[in-house]
């Protein structure tokens, strides 16, 4: 759902995107090894696995491999993988842990599944042994992710409105950055999507969305939500 009304002035959101990296790759790799010292079954590693590869095809599996678990360890997988369960010194990624909730249910993964594959992401959990994938098989999920995605932007962009669009992505990086900030922690945006969202905030218009979206689909639910888009 939408985030509600606030006003936001586009220099905070100036101030996030030119905020240094060094602090948010130290709070990234003490999420990691915290995330990596919640213990989880070889079961259950096998069914994040699974989730985590067809989430890179962006693809769902054919067969749920959450069915193949007893409802104690379904639920046990819920618990690590929430928001609540997130320690709060990493800080509050519910706005984009939103944004990549909807992205996966547009691409018809379950409402279980994503939020296992949420969980992954955000929480940093079951994913100890994907960090020993060979090199092989690091080398085609680079190129599965990267692989272009052909799409019909004139449909999916044809009855967005821009302005309420760009207020919600203010909004909700402007939270952000804010609860960062109370926290005495920094937040970094890669390169190529601090400029193409610095680009499309400064001139939202059909071009500008399109090389946003194409450089970071998970943005997607922000053009598409019909509670934005009423």
């Amino acid at each position: 759902m939408a985030y509600g009304i606030v006003a936001v002035v586009i220099a905070i959101i100036i101030i996030l995107l030119t905020l240094t990296k060094s602090g948010a790759k130290r709070r990234n790799l003490e999420l990691d090894r915290w995330g990596a010292s919640i213990p989880v079954s070889e079961a259950q590693q096998e069914v994040m696995s699974i989730l985590w590869d067809a989430a890179q095809a962006k693809k769902p599996p054919q067969i749920d491999p959450l069915l193949s678990l007893s409802e104690e360890d379904r639920q046990y997988l819920f618990k690590i993988c929430s928001a609540d369960f997130r320690p709060a010194r990493f800080g509050d990624s519910n706005a984009l842990r939103f944004a990549s909730f909807n992205s996966l249910m547009d691409d018809d993964f379950n409402a279980e599944q994503a939020a296992i594959i949420v969980g992954m992401i955000f929480n940093s959990v079951g994913r100890k042994k994907l960090s020993h994938e060979n090199n092989e098989e690091k080398t085609v999920r680079h190129n599965r992710v990267k692989a272009p995605i052909e799409r019909d932007w004139a449909l999916i962009l044809n009855n967005v409105d821009f302005k309420a669009t760009t207020f919600e992505i203010r909004r909700m990086f402007s939270s952000q950055v804010n609860y960062a900030k109370a926290q005495h922690q920094e937040l970094y945006m890669k390169e190529e999507l601090n400029e193409a969202l610095t680009i499309f905030l400064d001139h939202p218009c059909f071009d500008t969305a399109v090389a946003l979206l194409e450089v970071s689909p998970e943005l997607m639910p922000f053009f598409t939500d019909p509670l934005i888009q009423q």
